[in-house]
C-alpha cells in the first residue's frame, strides 16, 4: 500500500520556493565535516527543505528516493511544509502509462499535508479512463473536505467526468478561496447550481470557461447567461467568462465596484456592452477576443482603460463610433483583417492617447500615413504583415521605445527607424528576406543611445548570408563596449514570430541582445 501511495501521489508545481535559512559553504571540505561528526541528520529542517526544493529531479523521484536517505527526510516529507503550498494533480502526468491514480491513495497522501496546501490544480481527468474517482454522485466531496480549510486557489481544467453539478455545489466548502478557475467545461449546469458561489465572499479572481470548440461542434451552449451569484461577489477584481451562449452582461455588473479585469473572450453571441460598465471606476482591462461581432465593438462607450484587447473580433469592420469617448493606453487589435480599412480605423484610434498598439497579423501590406498622429505611442507591433518598407510617417513617433517588426519581408534595414532616437528595443525576427551589409550595420544601429535589445534571427532552416553574420557579430562587439552591463549572445534560428506588444517598456529593459 505504501508503494501504491508513492506512485499515485500528486505532483508538486514546478515553481520552487526559496526557503531562507542556514547553508553550508561551498568551500567546506567534506572530510572535515565528517571528522566533526556532522551528518545529514544534523542539518536543520529549513536546509533540508532547501535541498529538496533545489533538486533537479522530478517531484515523484524525490518522494521515492529521499526518504530512504534518513528518517528525518520521512518526517519532513510526510508532514505539512512550504513544499506543499502548490499541488498539481495532472491525471495524464504519470511516469508509466499503466499507472492508475487511486482516489483513496491520493486522499491518504493529502491528509497529513492539508494544512499547508494553499493552491490545488486538477487537470485532464477526462482523458484518463484508468483513475478510480467516481463518475457519478459527488466524486470530489471527500477530497474537497480535506483541503478546504486552508485552500485559497482552486483550478479545475478538463475534468468533466468528475467535476459535475454536485462538485460545483460543493464549492461552498471553500470559505477562504480567493481564486477559482474552472476551464474547458462541457456540461450545461442548471442556473441554480452556481448559487453556491455566492457564499465565497473572499473570491477575487474567477474564471468560468466553456470548451468553445465543443460548443461549436454540437451547436449548443453550456452557459446561457451570467450567473446571478457572481454579482454578489463584491470583492472580485478579475472576472473571466467564455461561452458562445452568453449574449449580454446585465446592468447589475456595476455592483462589482472593485473589478479591474473583465474578460469575455470567445463569447461569440455577445451583442453589446452595457453602458453602466463605464461606472466601474476600477476597471483597467477589457478583453473581447474572438467575439466576431463588430456591433459589440461599437457599443464600447466612455471607458478609461489601461488595456483593451480585440483580437479576432471583427473590429476592422466596425465603425468604432464609441471610441472617440474612450481613453485607452494599450490597444490590441491583432489578427483582424484590416487591409484597405486601416486608414479609416486609425483615424478613430488617434484620439485615444495610445501608448501601446498591436497590429500583428492584420494583413496590412503598407503602413497607413495616419500613423503620424500617435504622438504618445511607446510600443508598436507591426509584425507579420508582409511589409517591405516603412513609410516616413513612422519617424514622427518620437516617443517610440519598442518597435516589433518580426515576420515581415524587408529586403534591407528600414532607414526611417534611424530617426527614432528613443528606441531601445527592436525586433526583426523571422524577416527571412533581410540581409545586413557589413559596411553600414554598426553605424546604422549605433545611432540609438538607449538601444538595449535587438532580436534578429531567421526561422528554422533559413540562415543569414556570411557577410550578414559578420556584420551582426561586429555590431554585438560594438554594443558590448558601449554598454555597462554584460550582454549575452544567443545562437539559434527558431523562435516565435508573434512577439507580444503587451510587454511594457519596463519589462523589456532586461532583455539581452540576441543575434544569430
Amino acid at each position: 500500500m505504501e508503494n501504491e501511495r508513492r506512485k499515485t501521489a500528486p505532483r508538486r508545481s514546478g515553481r520552487l520556493k526559496h526557503l531562507p535559512g542556514p547553508c553550508v559553504s561551498e568551500a567546506t571540505d567534506g572530510t572535515e565535516l565528517n571528522k566533526k561528526g556532522i551528518t545529514i541528520d544534523c542539518l536543520p529542517d529549513v536546509l533540508l527543505l532547501q535541498v529538496l526544493a533545489s533538486t533537479k529531479s522530478n517531484g515523484l523521484a524525490r518522494r521515492q528516493v529521499l526518504p530512504l536517505v534518513c528518517k528525518k527526510w520521512r518526517a519532513l516529507l510526510q508532514g505539512p511544509s512550504l513544499l506543499w503550498e502548490e499541488i498539481v494533480l495532472d491525471f495524464c502526468d504519470k511516469e508509466k502509462s499503466y499507472q492508475r491514480l487511486l482516489r483513496t491513495a491520493i486522499q491518504t497522501w493529502l491528509k497529513p499535508r492539508a494544512s499547508s496546501i494553499k493552491s490545488l490544480t486538477l487537470k485532464n481527468s477526462s482523458i484518463d479512463p484508468t483513475h478510480t474517482f467516481a463518475r457519478e454522485g459527488s466524486p470530489l466531496a471527500a477530497l474537497f473536505c480535506i483541503v478546504a480549510p486552508s485552500l485559497t486557489s482552486l483550478q479545475v481544467v478538463n475534468c468533466n467526468d468528475i467535476f459535475n453539478q454536485s462538485a460545483l455545489e460543493d464549492l461552498k466548502l471553500f470559505t477562504q478561496l480567493t481564486k477559482l478557475h474552472i476551464v474547458d467545461i462541457r456540461h450545461r449546469y442548471p442556473t441554480y447550481s452556481y448559487d453556491s458561489l455566492s457564499s465565497l465572499t473572499s473570491l477575487q479572481d474567477i474564471r468560468i470557461a466553456m470548451d468553445t470548440d465543443y460548443e461549436s461542434v454540437l451547436t449548443t451552449s453550456c452557459l446561457s447567461a451570467l450567473p446571478s451569484a457572481l454579482l454578489a461577489l463584491t470583492r472580485l477584481t478579475s472576472l473571466s467568462l467564455a461561452s458562445q451562449g452568453l449574449t449580454d452582461i446585465p446592468d447589475g455588473v456595476s455592483a462589482l465596484s472593485n473589478l479591474e479585469i473583465l474578460r469575455l473572450d470567445n463569447c461569440k453571441g455577445m451583442k453589446n456592452i452595457p453602458a453602466r460598465l463605464s461606472s466601474l471606476k476600477s476597471l483597467r482591462e477589457l478583453s473581447l477576443d474572438d467575439t466576431t461581432g463588430f456591433p459589440l465593438v461599437d457599443s464600447i462607450r466612455n471607458l478609461k482603460l489601461d488595456k483593451l484587447s480585440l483580437r479576432r473580433s471583427g473590429v476592422h469592420q466596425a465603425g468604432c463610433a464609441g471610441f472617440e469617448y474612450c481613453s485607452i493606453k494599450h490597444l490590441d487589435v491583432a489578427h483582424n483583417t484590416f487591409a484597405s480599412n486601416a486608414p479609416a480605423v486609425l483615424d478613430k484610434y488617434r484620439s485615444l492617447g495610445l501608448e501601446v498598439l498591436n497590429f500583428n497579423s492584420c494583413e496590412m501590406d503598407t503602413v497607413p500615413g495616419q500613423l503620424y498622429g500617435f504622438h504618445s505611442l511607446k510600443v508598436l507591433n507591426l509584425g507579420n504583415n508582409g511589409l517591405v518598407e516603412l513609410p516616413e510617417c513612422v519617424s514622427c513617433l518620437l516617443r517610440l521605445e519598442c518597435l516589433l517588426l518580426q515576420g515581415n519581408c524587408f529586403p534591407k534595414l528600414p532607414q526611417v527607424i534611424q530617426k527614432l532616437k528613443n528606441l531601445y528595443c527592436l525586433s526583426l525576427v523571422a524577416c527571412n528576406y533581410l540581409e545586413v551589409p557589413g559596411y553600414d550595420t554598426v553605424s546604422f544601429f549605433a545611432k540609438w543611445p538607449r538601444l538595449t535589445a535587438i532580436w534578429m534571427w531567421k526561422t528554422e532552416g533559413v540562415e543569414y548570408q556570411d557577410y550578414s553574420k559578420d556584420a551582426l557579430h561586429q555590431l554585438l562587439l560594438k554594443l558590448k563596449r558601449k554598454r555597462h552591463r554584460p550582454h549575452l549572445l544567443y545562437e539559434g534560428t527558431d523562435a516565435s514570430t508573434d512577439l507580444q506588444a503587451t510587454l511594457g517598456p519596463k519589462s523589456l529593459v532586461t532583455v539581452d541582445i540576441m543575434l544569430p
